[in-house]
């Protein structure tokens, strides 16, 4: 194998490399699963490389350090579904409900479980094509006030205080207001072809500058003259810049960001999430031998190699809702005749770990 990508690695070399598109086909669509691994201490010698054409981005030495799956179900399954109307797409990873809004022209971000944005937030603008930029705000994502008897506590729980934060002027808090902006510039300034852990892919770079400002007010009341009544910034409020690159292809195998590095001013690579969609990778993961054979239209019978210990599975249907779990040491049979028709994720894990996940279809 490491002869082969050797040649393959010589003729990239020597090569132009073919400019590729990147359109909505291309990207994370219903019943899809990611999984994405985080490499938090890369190595030192990893670097984003060069702006331009024919860039090669070696990050094979990339390293697991911590794994999750996003699962690409229907909002209006999930429980939060009815504030989302205008969401096509939700990424679920067991915890986090993400709602996005899927276009031909964009992905859009639209909020957090019941955190619904005031705004959408575009986090990819779609096509992407070599020399492709796009700017989107500022947008408004959050705009909420809190009043009632539970500012005061609110603030207490922080070390806070109406006489505090007006500098003794006024003596009840009443009001809290948050608001929050962003705006966010993107553009593809190379492409080329990247070498991560799970193979070789064709792609295109994405910087993305993204700025938030957040500001959270208090309104203060002077019980005494009335003249220290007013609104009060605390130091929550703040300014946020964040650099990140991703890597982009169309190649069928990803379906989603194939890495994305945060760095700093110098661009220096402070993290790295990869996606790991390949069953053939192996790396320095544990890849376990797990298999779903389907019996008959009533059950599925679930395998694990021998050398398995303390592994488990869980079973979802398409709306993120477990359907049932156990415990699973060489192999177990499903009952599915109380399963209702169509998509079921199936995680396997060990030592509460998940190590793999396969999508099963019952009819």
């Amino acid at each position: 194998m490491k002869k082969y990508l050797s040649i393959i690695a010589f003729l990239i070399f020597h090569c132009s490399f073919a400019q590729i598109s990147i359109t909505d086909n291309d990207l994370i669509s219903l019943g899809d699963i990611i999984e994405q691994v985080d490499d938090i201490s890369p190595n030192s010698a990893l670097n984003v490389g060069s702006s331009g054409v024919n860039q090669f981005w070696d990050f094979s030495s990339l390293q697991i350090v911590g794994s999750y799956t996003q699962q690409c179900i229907a909002p209006s399954t999930t429980p939060f579904g009815i504030s989302y109307p205008n969401s096509n797409l939700c990424m679920y990873d067991g915890i986090e409900h993400i709602f996005l809004n899927k276009t031909p022209s964009k992905i859009e971000l639209l909020g957090i479980d019941d955190s619904v944005f005031a705004d959408p937030v575009v986090v990819l603008p779609l096509p992407l094509n070599y020399g492709t930029s796009f700017i989107d705000g500022p947008v408004t994502f959050v705009d909420s006030s809190i009043s009632g008897p539970f500012v005061e506590l609110i603030l207490a729980t922080y070390g806070f205080s109406a006489a505090l934060i007006s500098g003794f002027a006024a003596h009840v808090a009443d009001t809290i207001s948050v608001s929050g902006d962003i705006e966010t510039e993107f553009l593809v300034d190379a492409y080329g072809t990247m070498q991560l852990p799970m193979g070789l892919y064709d792609c295109l770079r994405l910087k993305i500058e993204r700025n938030s400002t957040t500001n959270i007010q208090v309104h203060c009341i002077d019980t005494i003259s009335g003249n220290g009544t007013g609104w009060y910034q605390i130091p929550f409020s703040d300014f946020e810049e964040d650099i990140s690159y991703q890597w982009w292809t169309n190649n069928p195998d990803s379906r989603f960001f194939l890495a994305e590095a945060y760095v700093d001013s110098s661009d220096n690579i402070l993290d790295v999430t990869f996606t790991n969609n390949s069953s053939s990778y192996t790396g320095n993961e544990l890849k376990l031998n797990f298999s779903v054979q389907i019996i008959d239209d009533k059950s599925i019978k679930l395998s694990a190699s021998s050398d398995i210990s303390s592994s488990s599975f869980k079973i979802y249907d398409i709306g993120g809702r477990l359907v049932k779990e156990n415990s699973l040491s060489n192999n177990v049979t499903i009952d599915t005749k109380s399963f209702q028709r169509g998509t079921y994720i199936i995680n396997f894990y060990t030592n509460e770990n998940i190590v793999e996940s396969k999508k099963i279809l019952v009819q």
